[in-house]
C-alpha cells in the first residue's frame, strides 16, 4: 500500500516526505485548500500550524450538531479566523 488505497480523484505522487520517510510514493486525495500540506506522518492533507487543527467543540455546540469548516479566504486575510464554526439550521 502505498499511504492510502487508491481512489477515485486520488492522485500517485512519487517523492513525497511523508510517513516518516523522506522520499517515497503514495496515493494521496485532491488537495482541499491551497495552503495545506501534505503531513510528514501520515499520507493526508494537513493545515497549516498556525492556526492548526480546528478548535475543539463545547459540549453545547455538539449537541447542536456544530461543527468547524476551513475557510481559505478567511486564512489568506487572517489566519486565527480559518475555522469557522457552523451550526445546521
Amino acid at each position: 500500500m502505498r499511504g492510502n488505497y487508491a481512489g477515485i480523484g486520488y492522485v500517485y505522487s512519487t517523492g513525497v516526505a511523508t510517513l516518516g520517510v523522506g522520499s517515497t510514493d503514495v496515493f494521496i486525495s485532491p488537495q482541499p485548500y491551497a495552503s495545506w500540506t501534505i503531513s510528514t506522518t501520515a499520507a493526508q492533507w494537513e493545515p497549516p500550524s498556525t492556526p492548526g487543527a480546528a478548535p475543539t467543540l463545547t459540549d453545547d455546540q455538539v449537541t447542536a450538531g456544530s461543527y468547524y469548516v476551513w475557510n481559505e479566504s478567511n486564512y489568506q486575510a487572517d489566519p486565527s479566523t480559518a475555522w469557522v464554526l457552523t451550526t445546521p439550521e
